[in-house]
């Protein structure tokens, strides 16, 4: 369950993560490598939200000490 509640979490956080890039990349100048690398990271918005996140696995896998 708590597993859950992370990836809910770390969806969201991505979302409004690529709502801030596209809010931005008209502020910046084109040809900036700024706008380049968000214009990368946007053109792969599905392979971001395709895998839950790693850390929200990882922690149901590794027992707490």
């Amino acid at each position: 369950m708590h597993c859950c509640a992370q990836v809910k979490h770390c969806t969201a956080v991505v979302a409004d993560l690529f709502d801030f890039w596209q809010q931005t990349l008209p502020r910046i100048s084109g040809k900036s490598k700024l706008a380049e690398a968000i214009r990368y990271a946007v053109s792969r918005r599905a392979i971001f939200q395709r895998f839950p996140p790693v850390a929200a696995l990882s922690s149901e896998l590794v027992p707490q000490i």
